[in-house]
């Protein structure tokens, strides 16, 4: 004679079904199916966040942006055309100020990723590289780049009140405090950029990001260093 095995009510099974920890292992498989998905999506449809070639917007926007810093430097406004006279006569001001300016949204990169969680890690074969999780994986990196995002507005800021410091002889603006300003925003860009090859070779950053950079750093530090000379010259 068969034994017959003791059947469960179904109230068995739905108790176990909304347990915390069925319940939790649910929640779990569906966030890594999610982020298995949004990763292929982003390695698939978006070349500029998985490539290291630099997008063409990206660049285009970058060479423009480095065109201030070079077309102010006095040794090249002269030469610009079409410039207007309050520009002119207030170049300096307006360089250094976009020095600060650029200074602040550089470190404001730091913040948005850091804020999304998102890190690209390099393949063994260094050619491609992949979205990384988020949800903390390295709460300490988070954290420095937290620190670090805020940094660069910080150690810059002072070069816009030195930029207009006063001559005591004539009141106009000192050509010490010019030359002292425009190196404070050069030396904060430098910074930056070394910051950011770090925070690269971590694969904290975009892939392209440094071949876009690193150019646009010579530009801007050029730029603020010629009027930094200029300004010593005339002192």
């Amino acid at each position: 004679q068969k034994k017959t095995q003791p059947q469960l009510p179904a109230s068995c099974f739905l108790s176990l079904n909304h347990s915390p920890r069925a319940q939790g292992k649910r929640r779990l498989a569906k966030q890594r199916r999610s982020f298995s998905s949004e990763t292929a999506a982003s390695t698939s449809s978006s070349s500029s966040y998985s490539s290291s070639e630099v997008p063409a917007v990206a660049l285009a926007l970058g060479a423009a942006g480095a065109l201030p810093f070079l077309a102010l430097a006095p040794q090249v406004e002269p030469h610009v055309p079409l410039l207007p006279d309050f520009v002119r006569e207030n170049a300096a001001a307006l360089q250094v100020g976009y020095g600060v300016a650029i200074a602040s949204f550089l470190g404001g990169i730091h913040w948005g990723l850091a804020a999304s969680g998102v890190s690209w890690n390099r393949r063994r074969s260094g050619a491609s590289s992949a979205l990384s999780p988020p949800a903390g994986a390295c709460p300490r990196a988070t954290a420095l780049r937290y620190l670090w995002s805020v940094t660069p507005c910080l150690l810059a800021w002072p070069a816009t009140a030195l930029v207009v410091e006063k001559n005591n002889k004539d009141g106009k603006n000192s050509r010490e405090g010019e030359a002292r300003a425009a190196g404070v925003a050069a030396a904060t860009l430098a910074a930056a950029a070394a910051a950011d090859a770090a925070f690269a070779s971590k694969g904290l950053l975009p892939p392209y990001l440094m071949k876009l950079r690193v150019p646009l750093t010579f530009a801007a530090v050029g730029g603020l260093g010629l009027r930094a000379l200029d300004a010593r010259e005339k002192r």
